[in-house]
C-alpha cells in the first residue's frame, strides 16, 4: 500500500495508508477496527487467572438457579438419573494376561472380588456421614460436579476399629467451597485455589477448610452465644478456639497421597485447559442464558396473570371533568361514589342482565400476553441452552408430542452420547478411585488371593473393570429387541455389550436364566417360546438342547 502511494499521490493518501494497515489482517476475528468486535477484549489470561477469581461468584449462581429454576433443576435431575440411577454396579475384569493367569482364574477372582465390593457399598458404613450407600453418594458427588464444577472427598482409614464397620476404608465427601486458600492467602506459584501443585503441576497437598464459609453468618448467630453460655466457665483461649472452630477459621492440610501411593484426597473435576486447578460449574457457559429465560418466562407469567383477572371495562362517554361536575364538585361527594361504584361492582355471571348507568356500554378485554411468538422465542432459546450442555431439545424439555420413532430415537441415541461420556468420567474420576482403595484394603488383610507386593507392582491390571450404569431404555422394544437378535447373530455384539446397554450384568441374567429353566423342567411346565429345553439328570447338571 505505501509503494501505491507514493507511485500515485493524493490527497490524504496517508490516512489511508494507516487505515488500510489497521484493517489489513488475516483474521477477521482478530480485527480492532471492525465495529463490532473492537469492544471485545475478552481476558488473556491463564486456565487459572481467567478462573479462579471468579469462582466465588459462579458457585452460588450455579446453585441458586439449581434450587428455584425449573429447566435447570430437570437437567440436573435428568442427567442423574440417566448417568448414575441408583448407582453404577461393578464388573472387575482383571487383565489376566498382563497377570500371567488364565481367564478362569480371572472369572474365580472376579465374582470373590464384586462379592466384597457389594458388601462393602451397599451399607452406609461407607459414608463418613453413614446416611448413605456407595451409590447414593456417587449421586450426590455427580451432582456436586455439575453445580459446583467438581466432586471433593476424602478416603477415610478406620484403624482403630472404632465406627464398627467390617472394613476399615470408608469416604467424606467435602463440598468444593471448602477447598481454599487459608485465611485468604493469595494464590501462588505452587498454591491455586487451595490446591498445592509440584513444579510439575501436580497436586502435593489440599487445603481443606474444617468448615463450610457459608457457616460463618449462620453459627456467629445462631450458636456460638449459646456455646459460650455452656463454657463461660472456661479459659478464654479455650473459648475462643472453639469460637474458632465453629466459624470455620482453621484448614487442616491433607497430602495428596501416601508415602506408598494410596490416595488422601479425590479431586474428581473437568480439565478444559492446561494448568488448570480447579473446576467451573457445568452450567457456567448458559448461566446467563437461563437466568434471562426466567426472568423473561415469569414477566409474561405476572403479564398473563393480570389480563386473566380483567374480564371487561365499563365504559361511559362521559369525559372525568363531566363526572366531577354531575357530582357537584366536591372531593369528599367524588370519594364517596367512587367507593360505592367499588362496593357495588357488577359480578360477572352465566345468563345473568345487568342495569348499567345511563350511557354505558360493556367491553370485553382481549389479552394479547403472552404474545404469538412467545413458543417459539422460548423454544429457540431453550434450543440453544440444550445444545450447549450436550442434550437434545426433546430429551432437555421431555417433549416427544412431535416425534416419531425415527426422530425420538434419533433423538434418544444423540443424547445417549453426553450420558455415556459422563458416565465413564464418573467412573474413571469416582468408581474407579474408591475401587482401587478397598481393593488395596482387601488384598493387605488377606480377603483376596493376592500377595500385597504383587497387587502394587500390578495395581492397574488388578483394579481394572468395567461399570454398568442405568439402561437406555426402549422406543420401540420389538424393533430394537430385533436388532440386538441380529447383531448377536452376525457377531457385531455379545450378550455382556447388549446387557450393559440396559443397565444388567449378562453374567446374573444367565445364572438366573439357567435356575428358572431348571425350575420351569422340574415342575413339569413349558418354557416360554424361543428359550431352548433343559433335562434334569443326576447329579444336578443342566444339559441345553435345540430350540423348541
Amino acid at each position: 500500500m505505501d509503494d501505491l502511494v507514493r507511485k500515485y499521490p493524493f490527497a490524504g493518501a496517508a490516512a489511508v495508508a494507516a487505515e488500510f494497515k489497521l484493517k489489513a489482517v488475516a483474521h477477521e476475528a482478530a480485527s480492532y477496527v471492525d465495529r463490532a468486535l473492537s469492544s471485545w477484549t475478552p481476558p488473556a489470561g491463564s486456565a487459572d487467572s481467567d478462573l479462579l477469581p471468579e469462582l466465588g461468584a459462579l458457585l452460588p449462581r450455579s446453585r441458586d438457579l439449581v434450587r428455584n429454576y425449573p429447566l435447570a433443576a430437570g437437567f440436573i435431575r435428568t442427567v442423574l438419573d440417566s448417568v448414575v440411577g441408583a448407582g453404577l454396579r461393578i464388573s472387575a475384569m482383571p487383565d489376566y494376561r498382563a497377570l500371567g493367569r488364565d481367564r478362569e482364574w480371572a472369572e474365580e477372582w472376579s465374582r470373590r472380588v464384586e462379592a466384597l465390593w457389594r458388601t462393602a457399598t451397599e451399607t452406609p458404613d461407607i459414608d463418613a456421614s453413614r446416611t448413605q450407600t456407595m451409590g447414593e453418594m456417587a449421586g450426590l458427588a455427580f451432582r456436586q460436579y455439575l453445580e459446583n464444577g467438581a466432586a471433593v472427598a476424602l478416603p477415610k482409614w478406620d484403624a482403630t476399629g472404632r465406627r464398627g464397620a467390617r472394613f476399615k476404608t470408608y469416604f467424606q465427601l467435602v463440598e468444593a467451597d471448602r477447598l481454599c486458600n487459608p485465611n485468604g492467602m493469595p494464590d501462588s506459584e505452587t498454591l491455586r485455589g487451595g490446591v498445592e501443585i509440584d513444579a510439575e503441576g501436580a497436586p502435593v497437598a489440599y487445603q481443606i477448610r474444617n468448615a463450610h464459609p457459608g457457616d460463618d453468618a449462620y453459627l456467629l448467630g445462631a450458636g456460638v452465644w449459646a456455646r459460650g453460655r455452656q463454657m463461660r466457665s472456661a479459659p478464654g483461649g479455650v473459648l475462643l478456639g472453639a469460637a474458632l472452630r465453629m466459624w470455620g477459621g482453621e484448614w487442616t492440610r491433607v497430602p495428596a497421597r501416601t508415602a506408598w501411593g494410596r490416595r488422601r484426597v479425590i479431586h474428581a473435576y473437568d480439565k478444559e485447559r492446561p494448568g488448570q486447578s480447579r473446576g467451573k460449574p457445568f452450567m457456567a457457559a448458559v448461566m446467563t442464558r437461563f437466568r434471562m429465560l426466567d426472568h423473561y418466562q415469569k414477566t409474561e407469567l405476572k403479564a398473563a396473570i393480570v389480563n386473566a383477572m380483567i374480564a371487561a371495562f365499563i365504559v361511559t362517554p362521559l369525559q372525568s371533568e363531566d363526572l366531577v361536575q354531575l357530582l357537584g364538585g366536591d372531593p369528599k361527594d367524588i370519594a364517596a361514589a367512587i367507593e360505592q361504584r367499588r362496593a357495588h361492582s357488577i359480578p360477572l355471571q352465566g345468563g345473568a342482565v345487568y342495569h348499567l348507568h345511563p350511557g354505558e356500554d360493556i367491553k370485553g378485554f382481549n389479552p394479547t400476553r403472552p404474545g404469538g411468538t412467545y413458543p417459539a422465542y422460548v423454544d429457540n432459546l431453550v434450543g440453544e441452552i440444550a445444545q450447549a450442555l450436550g442434550m437434545s431439545p426433546e430429551m432437555f424439555k421431555k417433549e416427544f408430542s412431535k416425534s416419531n420413532f425415527a426422530s425420538a430415537r434419533m433423538s434418544l441415541l444423540e443424547t445417549w452420547r453426553f450420558f455415556l461420556g459422563r458416565r465413564a468420567w464418573l467412573a474413571a474420576q469416582w468408581y474407579q478411585p474408591c475401587y482401587e482403595l478397598l481393593l488395596e484394603e482387601w488384598v493387605s488383610d488377606g480377603l483376596v488371593d493376592t500377595p500385597p507386593e504383587e497387587f502394587y507392582a500390578n495395581r492397574t491390571a488388578y483394579s481394572r473393570s468395567r461399570w454398568i450404569g442405568p439402561g437406555r431404555g426402549w422406543v420401540d422394544p420389538v424393533k430394537e429387541a430385533t436388532g440386538a437378535k441380529i447383531r448377536l447373530a452376525l457377531g457385531l455384539s455379545t450378550l455382556q455389550k447388549e446387557c450393559a446397554e440396559q443397565g444388567d450384568d449378562y453374567e446374573e441374567i444367565v445364572d438366573q436364566a439357567v435356575y428358572e429353566r431348571r425350575l420351569l423342567a422340574e415342575r413339569g411346565l413349558p418354557l416360554p417360546d424361543g428359550q431352548v429345553s433343559v433335562q434334569i439328570v443326576d447329579g444336578g447338571d443342566e444339559q441345553t438342547g435345540k430350540e423348541d
